[in-house]
């Protein structure tokens, strides 16, 4: 008989305006993945309706909705335990009530916490000074995207090492595995920012550097693929720095268009401020695409400088613009850090290593 296991998290193709997050594939490969063998997953779906989010009073609604399907869940069923996978902010909030009433049922907690921004919640709030250690206390397991969220999540709550499990964020590196690196020797590169538009993605740092690296003389072409309340801004300065000719706005691609997209690119740069351990970071060093990130969260863990690609400090444009001229100018190094980063992924963040974690701890 299998075991059912509460899992609330993103189960949906997409948002209603039709955005997808790293959140979706991680729950829904989970599901999907052998544990339904032994699992029946019993689903309470919280995936955002859009970005930026709908009005609080919206999401209130939705979130008094879903803890009144979890406590008819609870009271119904025989629940092994429970598996949460939060975002920031009111997400945050909202899991943090779930957690503590699973609780007060009696269930086993697997508290998974996956946004860049829950550290800026935690720094810049007093309420979330107290809640965020207050869940994590409370909860059994606390599922963390890498060593230095573990560092921080353990920092702040003082809890034993026992309370925390590291588990690196996964992909299905096959679908990936396709992309030729061949194309990754062009002589005009093309360099490739795909994400939400943001501030705190770092998208006009990008924009800012790819200013600077037209006015060293260089000849290359970027595709900027997303959605987010920074696009209108975004496209100004593009035109008031008059890059209409290197810089094309796609926007927002999924499946076989994101893929094409990747096939397409020789040169991958994410500059955000604030990460947990991103999806599309993996999705292009899986792809074999030299990368060129920030250093935050969870990224040094996943691309070590020099050796499978390049990190500069968050908000430097000149250090961005210094590190993507280097790939730029060099096919040879675009070439090693592409088998390398291809590489790293494969034996380090696939889904079919994580599975068998998981199944450890929810049975």
């Amino acid at each position: 008989m299998k075991s059912k296991v509460i899992f609330i998290g993103s189960f949906r193709k997409a948002a209603k305006d039709g955005s997808v997050g790293g959140q979706m594939f991680a729950c829904t490969s989970l599901v999907n993945s052998s544990l339904k063998d032994e699992i029946d997953f019993i689903l309470i779906d919280s995936t955002a309706d859009s970005v930026p989010a709908p009005s609080l009073y919206r999401r209130l609604l939705k979130a008094i909705n879903r803890i009144g399907i979890l406590l008819h869940r609870l009271s119904g069923r025989d629940i092994s335990s429970v598996l949460i996978f939060s975002s920031a902010g009111f997400s945050l909030i909202e899991k943090g009530v779930m957690s503590i009433i699973c609780k007060l049922f009696g269930k086993k907690v697997l508290f998974a916490p996956r946004s860049g921004l829950i550290k800026d919640n935690y720094e810049n709030s007093f309420f979330f000074k107290w809640f965020l250690p207050f869940i994590i206390r409370r909860s059994n397991l606390v599922i963390c995207q890498g060593i230095v969220w573990k560092e921080f999540y353990q920092g702040i709550s003082k809890a034993d090492d026992s309370k925390f499990l590291v588990i690196p964020n996964w992909i299905d590196s096959k679908t990936y595995s396709d992309n030729n690196p061949e194309y990754i020797t062009r002589e005009i590169v093309r360099v490739l920012y795909m994400g939400w538009l943001e501030s705190y993605k770092g998208i006009f740092d990008f924009i800012e550097s790819v200013k600077l690296l037209k006015e060293r003389g260089l000849i290359f072409r970027v595709k900027i693929c997303g959605m987010g309340s920074a696009k209108e801004n975004m496209l100004k300065l593009i035109k008031q720095y008059q890059l209409d000719d290197t810089v094309e706005y796609v926007g927002w691609v999924t499946g076989n268009d994101k893929l094409k997209q990747f096939k397409e690119t020789d040169l991958f740069v994410l500059p955000s401020h604030r990460e947990g351990m991103p999806n599309v970071l993996m999705e292009a060093m899986s792809s074999g695409i030299p990368v060129v990130a920030t250093k935050v969260g969870g990224v040094p863990e996943l691309v070590q400088h020099g050796v499978s690609g390049l990190l500069v400090d968050i908000s430097q444009p000149l250090q961005l613009a210094d590190a993507m001229e280097k790939l730029i100018r060099s096919k040879e190094l675009r070439v090693l850090f592409s088998t390398r980063a291809r590489q790293f992924i494969t034996d380090n963040n696939s889904v079919e290593g994580v599975t068998s974690i998981f199944k450890k701890e929810l049975l």
